[in-house]
């Protein structure tokens, strides 16, 4: 299921505006929380306080934010890339879909 974009907040704290374009961008392609979270090495409570105008967003966490999410927007690619090359020429084997997971990082 994919995430509604937050709310604006009543009163917008530092750097808020900077961040809400990426956040509609996160939600629009489908890229959970948790994924972003995790890629950000961030708790979900401190992404989603940041997404919702709870707390100020630094330069250095706006940067934070944009990393992780072209990270996974380029694992994405890659992983779509890969898949359509295999699924004219063969069944991709477990091993194949682990390494496109993961980056070839197992």
């Amino acid at each position: 299921m994919f995430s509604s974009v937050p709310r604006p907040p009543l009163v917008s704290p530092t750097g808020y505006d900077a961040l809400r374009p990426h956040v509609e961008r996160r939600c629009a392609i489908g890229i959970t929380q948790g994924a972003l979270a995790g890629a950000a090495d961030w708790s979900t409570g401190y992404l989603g306080s940041l997404e919702r105008g709870e707390r100020p967003v630094s330069s250095a966490a706006l940067q934070r934010y944009v990393d992780a999410l072209q990270t996974i927007e380029r694992r994405l690619e890659t992983t779509r890339a890969a898949l359509d090359e295999l699924a004219g020429t063969r069944p991709i084997t477990e091993a194949e879909l682990r390494d496109v997971l993961t980056g070839g990082e197992s």
